[in-house]
């Protein structure tokens, strides 16, 4: 029940932080979190209960959220069998993968709509996504361990 309450609690702060900063995926970092720590049937559920809010709130057509996250999941998989996921590197890759993946993701679905959004816009989102993917991942692993080892005390 503690681990609900977490999620909740996370998603709501999520949802309030992407509220003040426009461009911002607070759920990402925590999906790789999630995929991290070995949460693979918590990262299913959330992962879906996140698409369908992101999805539900943004300007796009369905299928980025989708795409992006679906991204980091492949890249999560992927370099389990290629690299050590405990070093500062592989969290820094992670970061700088993410940024890239976001800025393919939303030229890709930009340019299916026909949208012409100003390409400073993007890259200014994806350095959003750059800065704030390892600040929020460390956030979410640290507390969410904190959390667990509090509720098994």
């Amino acid at each position: 029940m503690k681990t609900i309450i977490w999620w909740t609690i996370y998603t709501i702060l999520g949802i309030w932080l992407q509220r003040f900063i426009p461009g911002l995926d607070c759920f990402a970092p925590a999906l790789a979190g999630c995929l991290y720590l070995g949460l693979f049937k918590t990262t299913f559920w959330l992962t879906l209960i996140w698409i369908i809010i992101q999805e539900g709130v943004g300007g796009l057509a369905f299928g980025f959220t989708l795409l992006f996250y679906g991204g980091i999941v492949l890249f999560f998989l992927g370099s389990k069998l290629i690299f050590t996921q405990n070093t500062a590197l592989f969290f820094i890759g992670a970061s700088f993968y993410s940024a890239g993946l976001y800025f393919v993701t939303i030229q890709i679905m930009t340019s299916l709509q026909e949208l012409n959004v100003p390409i400073y816009l993007i890259v200014q989102n994806s350095m959003l996504t750059l800065i704030f993917f390892p600040i929020l991942w460390t956030i979410m692993i640290l507390s969410y361990s904190q959390w667990m080892i509090d509720s098994n005390v």
